[in-house]
């Protein structure tokens, strides 16, 4: 038999402790997403044979959004892309749950691929995606920004020139 006290408890005035009577706890063998095997408690009796056997807990994985950000550039000056994530548990956060940064790649209307080298003016999808660490206790659900490049100014001047009639 196995008791777990609380150190609160071990140091507090020995007249407002009450360590009885004592109940038993279930112990489970993890808490990311997976199957866990569940460990009764012991418990002792004298009118009983007391046999255990373990049960399992199946933690499913929950969701974590990411949303990446609109954008508007000009023609020749691609914006920084950014995307935000939602839906940790627990205590976790990026540097806990994630293998890296957000990566992102441009579609065109039509669905296709476009390379972030060659951004001509007009309406994309902004495709964003990441790397989770293992075990992962996550699915990703990924949104699409937009961004919208306008035309840049060209201007052209026409040097003045001379010539003579005929």
């Amino acid at each position: 038999v196995i008791v777990i006290i609380d150190s609160l408890d071990v140091f507090a005035d020995p007249d407002s402790v009450q360590l009885s009577p004592l109940k038993p706890i279930n112990l489970i063998t993890g808490i990311t997403a997976g199957t866990h095997s569940i460990v009764p408690a012991a418990l002792i009796s004298e009118n009983f044979d007391v046999r255990y056997s373990y049960g399992n807990l199946v933690i499913t994985p929950d969701t974590l959004t990411v949303k990446a950000g609109n954008k508007a550039g000009v023609y020749g000056a691609l914006p920084e892309f950014t995307a935000t994530v939602t839906g940790y548990q627990y205590h976790d956060d990026s540097a806990k749950v994630l293998a890296g940064p957000s990566t992102y790649s441009l579609r065109d209307s039509t669905g296709q691929n476009v390379s972030l080298a060659n951004i001509y003016a007009g309406t994309f999808s902004i495709v964003p995606a990441l790397s989770l660490k293992s075990p992962a206790s996550y699915i990703v659900n990924l949104v699409n920004g937009t961004l919208v490049v306008t035309s840049s100014v060209l201007t052209v001047t026409v040097q003045n020139q001379t010539s003579v009639y005929g």
